[in-house]
């Protein structure tokens, strides 16, 4: 289980480490590799046993960290901080999302249309690029935002507030390596993944709505005294924080993945443009949206880790009162 520390002394420290040096590549990122081991083991029957062992890969990893970390309790306070920082450093991305964004974004200000769909092609393997415009392009990489914020940031330290690193990482890699089973269709890795990520993608879509507010707010850089007299003023005009809440409750179910319809539909209404059928009165998505996607993205994690904390306070302060 996690401590009443860990947001400071693993935490934090595990997001800064992802910002300052990035995340680890895809070739080399140990539970990526255990993934295909466990393809080499499947043969020719792959599809047909790919979910069992895909489970069976996420309880060994559950199982050894178990034990690792249970060995880190005896070590010196800084040392098992260290260890669980690394660990939790592995399954976190929010550095990643923001650059990858950010260099498509880029690209697609300079009108280099052919750089961006190539930046584009490699996050989205499944997906024809080649004949997207631009507006299309900032359509997909906000898309990207909206899921990948709770793939790669929200639900690891959902499940790592619920059980430590040994529950953290095997959701990652349950989550990461179900995706091709996801692809072919096959309802029970469906069912698997949106069990999995129907909480935290509820919580990130809500705290998105926060986050789009607070980008306002620093946008127009008024304090929340000025942004009430404001608001008392212009009481019909919608808030990005509202328009977020309104794109939610009507589009939220119009996807196929129900749980990225959450984040997807509070972007969407967060920054006030469409994404495929999401946002239908939204306006068409442009590069610098991009920008705003990463901000609300950003500010979105550090509400969650906040929330966090101040969950973890109130239990060691409820566990103080009853002794």
């Amino acid at each position: 289980m996690t401590s009443s520390m860990d947001v400071i002394t693993t935490v934090l420290p595990a997001i800064a480490l992802e910002q300052v040096i990035g995340a680890p590549q895809s070739e080399v990122h140990p539970l990526r590799l255990l993934a295909s081991s466990l393809h080499q083991l499947l043969g020719n029957d792959e599809k047909s046993n790919y979910l069992p062992l895909t489970a069976g890969g996420g309880t060994a990893i559950f199982t050894t960290l178990k034990m690792v970390t249970a060995i880190s309790r005896k070590l010196p306070r800084p040392l098992g901080w260290a260890l669980d920082t690394a660990l939790l450093y592995l399954i976190l991305g929010p550095g990643r999302i923001a650059k990858m964004a950010e260099n498509i974004k880029t690209v697609l200000s300079q009108r280099n249309r052919e750089a961006a769909r190539e930046l584009l092609g490699t996050e989205l393997a499944d997906r024809d690029v080649s004949q997207m415009d631009e507006s299309q392009m900032a359509e997909a990489v906000i898309e990207l935002i909206a899921v990948q914020t709770v793939s790669e940031v929200t639900a690891p330290l959902f499940y790592y507030a619920v059980g430590g690193v040994p529950i953290a990482l095997a959701y990652y890699y349950v989550n990461q390596n179900i995706e091709e089973a996801v692809a072919d269709g096959d309802e029970t890795a469906v069912r698997v993944r949106e069990w999995l990520n129907f909480i935290p993608a509820r919580v990130t879509a809500l705290l998105m709505m926060v986050a789009a507010e607070i980008r306002h707010l620093i946008r127009s850089r008024h304090n929340i005294q000025g942004y009430v007299k404001r608001s008392q003023r212009l009481a019909s005009q919608t808030t990005p924080m509202m328009a977020a809440w309104q794109t939610w409750r009507s589009d939220q179910d119009l996807t196929a993945d129900l749980n990225s319809g959450q984040t997807i539909s509070a972007l969407a209404g967060g920054i006030g443009v469409k994404i495929g059928v999401v946002g239908a009165s939204g306006r068409q998505p442009e590069a610098e949206d991009i920008r705003a996607a990463v901000r609300i993205m950003q500010l979105t994690v550090g509400l969650f880790v906040g929330l966090y904390g101040f969950l973890r306070l109130l239990k060691l302060w409820g566990s103080r009162d009853r002794e």
